[in-house]
């Protein structure tokens, strides 16, 4: 788990860039992985049932045109009548 004290080895790198060793470099973008490897699978959850409310929406608002498209077609109907 990602937490405060685990921040603060990335902090100290980045605080360095440019001054890091080889292998002080390595560990920054392994720690940085890890970080965004954490974030995502937090993220992942939450983006699903975002995607899925996404899909939800866009298949109502193409039956809502089809309604739309029906409910013209019967006004036009109406007027000419």
């Amino acid at each position: 788990m990602w937490d405060e004290a685990k921040q603060q080895r990335p902090n100290e790198l980045q605080g360095q860039e440019g001054r890091l060793t080889e292998q002080e470099k390595q560990a920054l973008e392994q720690l940085l992985c890890e970080l965004e490897h954490e974030e995502w699978n937090t993220l992942r959850p939450a983006l699903e049932r975002l995607r899925r409310e996404q899909e939800q929406l866009q298949e109502q608002g193409g039956r809502l045109r089809v309604e739309n498209a029906v409910l013209a077609a019967l006004a036009a109907r109406q007027m000419v009548a």
